[in-house]
């Protein structure tokens, strides 16, 4: 008998929002949770028990409601959808801890919940892999890219986290991910 070992390794780092340069204050603060950044001048935020009590980004309680983390002390918050203007979107995005491997394949996962204070729920939530990162000067959407894995459902669960996974067979050579809606607003439900 033959048998084969899958060893998975997490090549995503600081995946759960715990290290932290300084806790966060205010809204737009995910750049002290190193390595992840907002690639564009949208308002990506990170959220942490460590915060001021009833802070906008204090958990569980902020003004987008009440939600306990997936797992540990942190998440990050962006908008996958604005109405009153309707390309408006934030992204969260970091460089891998070693560069994706020609022709392998990747099981890739993250959780969502959506905020209880959202007057809306959207569909296609994706990861989108590359070699080298990708940037807005506005905050509008990434038209530039297709997400490798993307969830087509729209994620309306306001207790719970949604796990959004799929599979990605590496080009190579990719060094960046980054996560949020990479349609337009005709194109999301």
């Amino acid at each position: 008998m033959i048998a084969d070992l899958l060893l998975a390794q997490n090549i995503v780092p600081n995946s759960g929002f715990e290290n932290y340069t300084s806790c966060p204050t205010n809204d737009a603060q995910i750049n002290k949770s190193f390595p992840w950044i907002s690639p564009t001048t949208g308002t990506t935020d990170l959220l942490n028990v460590c915060s001021p009590l009833f802070s906008t980004v204090s958990v569980p309680i902020n003004n987008l409601g009440y939600q306990v983390p997936y797992s540990g002390d942190g998440y990050a918050g962006i908008y996958s959808y604005w109405a009153t203007d309707s390309e408006y979107r934030e992204y969260l995005q970091s460089s891998l801890n070693a560069p994706m491997v020609t022709g392998q394949t990747y099981e890739v996962s993250f959780y969502v919940s959506l905020s209880n204070e959202s007057q809306y729920a959207s569909n296609n939530l994706g990861i989108y892999f590359s070699d080298s990162p990708i940037s807005r000067n506005d905050n509008q959407y990434f038209s530039c890219c297709t997400p490798q894995v993307i969830n087509t459902n729209v994620i309306s669960d306001t207790l719970g986290w949604t796990k959004i996974s799929g599979c990605y067979v590496a080009n190579g050579g990719e060094e960046f991910i980054t996560i949020g809606n990479f349609n337009s607003y005709a194109s999301s439900n």
